[in-house]
């Protein structure tokens, strides 16, 4: 797995980078000069920074495609095994508005699950820091007052100060801590979400509709780029990370080899709902597989923001209950002894 760092590229910088380069490339400029032009006109620090390497790599001999494999934190195998197509056929142009287009779908995706995500986890955030405070600064207050008072304390109460505590005192372990797991976490994530994928149907389901928008949306793209089918899935299979799909694909490419057509294969794979099958059925009926192909991947990201909405939807209301429980027992357990101290006098 490639791990990011700081200096790679986000989403709307390679987005950016690729609208760019295909717009110069459109006008007939060549490319070592239109990596000038763009490296000479540009804000982002991380764009001059690649596309100067990009310069280097080229002038010393290489191609396009040969140059941004060099860099894989910042370019994707699919966009450049579809610049490699391009620069052999003499296509480049074309690939690279197919695939300045290609990111542009997928970060307008991305920005609209970010922002389904944006307020549980703002609330989420602003609770935690609260309550943080609050066992960090506000409940020793109280503890202090009532060691001056010598007031008996319920049990609620004694817990409450003893965690809030042994917060105080350990608070940069646990956050180190924190940071580890936090870390570790995004390091197995790929073995996380294989392990959920067997356990949890849902997650199984929202997998594999994100597999059939991605396998809709590259299909799509590769035809549009007038890559013949074969040429297309054959792309798919190698720069594909799931096995399982990858397999599936490879299936899909035997049978079309045979003679067969795509809905057909799809049909005996067993991996495909019966949507997807008859809207690739149209297409190749009509002659307009690039176009439904389309089509089934937009039904698809509705799909799954649809099912992000509801999954935050019903996540909204547990993290407010977790939160005014939380609270109602810090309340209730600083309160109690003031109302017991206020009985004795």
């Amino acid at each position: 797995m490639i791990l990011k760092n700081k200096n790679t590229l986000s989403q709307s910088d390679t987005t950016l980078f690729f609208r760019q380069l295909s717009t110069m490339i459109k006008a007939g400029i060549p490319i070592v000069q239109s990596l000038e032009i763009l490296l000479q006109n540009q804000e982002s620090e991380k764009i001059r920074i690649v596309t100067k390497t990009l310069i280097i790599h080229i002038k010393s001999g290489k191609n396009l495609y040969q140059a941004m494999r060099l860099h894989p934190l910042h370019f994707n195998e699919f966009s450049c095994q579809l610049i490699r197509i391009g620069e052999q056929t003499g296509s480049l142009e074309t690939m690279l508005t197919a695939i300045a287009l290609h990111h542009e779908k997928h970060l307008a995706f991305a920005q609209r699950v970010k922002q389904s995500l944006f307020y549980p986890i703002t609330i989420l955030a602003i609770a935690t820091i609260m309550i943080g405070c609050m066992f960090l600064f506000v409940i020793p207050k109280f503890h202090e007052l009532f060691e001056e008072t010598k007031t008996t304390l319920p049990t609620i109460t004694l817990s409450i100060f003893a965690f809030s505590h042994f917060l105080t005192e350990h608070i940069f372990s646990i956050l180190l801590s924190l940071i580890a797991f936090i870390k570790m976490l995004l390091f197995s994530q790929k073995r996380f979400f294989k392990k959920a994928k067997v356990h949890l149907p849902i997650i199984r389901n929202y997998l594999q509709k994100i597999h059939l928008m991605q396998f809709s949306n590259h299909l799509s793209l590769c035809l549009s780029a007038g890559i013949p089918i074969n040429q297309a899935l054959s792309l798919l299979i190698k720069t594909s990370t799931n096995t399982a799909y990858a397999n599936t694909i490879t299936i899909l490419n035997q049978k079309l080899a045979s003679g067969i057509m795509l809905h057909h294969a799809m049909e005996k794979t067993q991996y495909f709902p019966a949507l997807m099958i008859h809207m690739v059925r149209t297409g190749e009926e009509s002659g307009m597989l690039e176009e439904m192909l389309g089509k089934t991947a937009l039904i698809y990201e509705n799909e799954i923001h649809a099912l992000a909405e509801r999954f935050i939807t019903l996540l909204e209301p547990l993290i407010i209950l977790a939160l005014g429980a939380l609270i109602g027992i810090l309340i209730i357990a600083m309160y109690l002894p003031l109302f017991n101290l206020g009985n004795m006098l």
